[in-house]
């Protein structure tokens, strides 16, 4: 008997199995979850170590390489990644799909702490983190405001995270995009001159197109100039460079407290070469090029910075260290291969 002529013959039945059928469809589509990533955790981990003040190839030389050899050792293996930069590296590890999650997991952590012991002891931070779906940005808000101080909207924007942690479903919540607070440290000159620390500061650099000569025209260099002087301290702006050698030769300690990534640090090189002990930010190529002759700080710990420039100021042997270190670290690197490196790269 065909189905359409049963269907026919047995009309009450056939109305009974379609009413039941679409009963079961309308319930289905109203349980059923619904979510931006289905939850599900992958055999996938990321390794995130933090080595403040080391370069891209004494990282890899020192933690990436050997961490790379110790996980590759591992079963089931799909790929593995890795990203090493000035100050952190970051490993990724997937296994293939099917595998077991918080056995490889497991596995990872056991061969990351059997490696530790011969890692750098001054690591700041080591981290193994799993892969998961949940892990986006459902929602993105911003707080705007015309009189409103970046402090107060960082005020309320951590009220609303607190309370939105608190709303049930909630994985998390993080605020960002407010400019962190700066501390704003002024060296009392004439009293440490008083308790016998005999120091004079001096800050150059400006924007260069206002041209030596003419730094009154820039609205930062006339705010700050009357407080540097106040402070005893002089306050040079824009330096050109057939002046640059001499202001080297009148200083021990160079600062370049720089907070964008710069790709290669002349300043720090000039300076060493000059034979000037060196505090440089540690960031960008800066690491790199000091290495270990000069004093790496964070540009925003103000109260580090203070303590490295007391270092050397109350600390003569320290000092007369750093310099000769930093004449040697200046011998290490010829300008005559730089300039061929990078010549070399421009033509390549």
């Amino acid at each position: 008997m065909k189905i359409a002529e049963f269907s026919v013959k047995n009309s009450q039945f056939t109305f009974i199995i379609f009413c039941f059928v679409m009963a079961l469809g309308i319930g289905s589509l109203l349980n059923m979850p619904r979510a931006e990533d289905p939850k599900f955790s992958p055999p996938g981990y990321n390794i995130v170590i933090v080595y403040p003040g080391a370069g891209p190839t004494e990282i890899e030389n020192k933690i990436t390489d050997k961490l790379e050899a110790k996980l590759g050792a591992l079963e089931n293996i799909d790929r593995i990644r890795s990203v090493s930069s000035s100050g952190f590296m970051i490993l990724t590890i997937e296994f293939k799909h099917g595998e077991n999650t918080e056995k490889k997991y497991e596995e990872v952590v056991r061969e990351v702490n059997a490696l530790r012991p011969e890692l750098p002891q001054d690591i700041y931070r080591l981290t193994i983190q799993k892969f998961a779906s949940s892990d986006v940005a459902i929602l993105q808000a911003g707080l705007v405001s015309e009189n409103a101080s970046y402090a107060d909207l960082r005020r309320e924007a951590e009220r609303l995270e607190e309370n939105l942690e608190r709303l049930p479903g909630i994985k998390g919540a993080d605020t960002w995009g407010y400019p962190k607070r700066e501390v704003r440290i002024n060296l009392h000159l004439p009293k440490m001159a008083a308790e016998g620390l005999p120091v004079s500061l001096t800050v150059a650099g400006g924007l260069w197109f206002y041209g030596h000569g003419s730094e009154m025209r820039d609205p930062f260099f006339r705010l700050l100039k009357p407080k540097m002087e106040a402070a005893n301290a002089r306050y040079l702006g824009h330096v050109t460079r057939h002046d640059v050698p001499a202001l080297y030769r009148e200083h021990d300690v160079v600062c370049v407290l720089s907070r964008s990534q710069e790709p290669f640090a002349m300043v720090t090189m000039e300076a060493m070469a000059s034979g000037c002990a060196v505090i440089a930010s540690n960031r960008g190529g800066l690491p790199e090029a000091c290495s270990t002759a000069g004093m790496m700080v964070d540009p925003d710990d103000f109260p580090g910075v203070v303590a490295a420039l007391r270092s050397l100021v109350t600390d003569h042997e320290l000092l007369k260290k750093q310099k000769m270190k930093a004449i040697d670290r200046a011998a290490y690197v010829p300008w005559t291969a730089c300039a061929e490196t990078l010549e070399g790269a421009v033509n390549s």
